[in-house]
């Protein structure tokens, strides 16, 4: 996986969230790669998928950093939220594998737990807070679907056992 170039940001936002997202993806990127590459991941259907998924959420939110151009008033809110999206899928894929033995799965949990769990200081951006809220993109629809899809696969896989 490349790395990101945290100068490739617009000037309005500020550095504390553009080096968090940094930080993130520096973390995730070799657990992602070694994800991908693992016996374990190919053998189980649910784990595959959530491995995918989350591969998608890195990019999409590699592609949004990259591309200078945060499409939000509140560029840190905007942050905040790739990277719980991030923690969230990551987390699917330690759901999906519950019962299979990966490596370094204390150390996942761990950085599954502080991505979804991080808080900006963007008290200055509160007034376009709500405007931010109202927006659902469709691309974040059809995430927030595929993980529903991913969720439902792995309760039904759980209860055929």
């Amino acid at each position: 996986m490349e790395e990101f170039d945290s100068s490739t940001i617009n000037s309005r936002s500020s550095s504390e969230p553009i080096t968090e997202f940094s930080i993130f993806i520096e973390k995730l990127s070799p657990i992602l790669s070694e994800m991908k590459d693992s016996f374990e991941v190919k053998g189980v259907p649910a784990m595959q998928k959530a491995v995918e998924s989350l591969e998608t959420d890195y990019n999409r939110a590699k592609s949004v950093m990259d591309s200078q151009n945060i499409q939000s008033s509140s560029p840190a809110k905007h942050i905040e939220r790739l990277i719980q999206n991030l923690g969230r899928s990551l987390g699917l894929v330690l759901f999906a594998s519950h019962d299979v033995p990966m490596a370094n799965k204390e150390k996942i949990e761990a950085l599954c737990k502080e991505m979804m769990n991080l808080r900006f200081d963007y008290s200055s951006d509160r007034e376009s807070e709500f405007a931010d809220e109202e927006e659902e993109t469709e691309d974040e629809i059809e995430e927030r679907q595929e993980k529903e899809i991913v969720e439902e696969e792995i309760v039904e896989r759980r209860q055929e056992y």
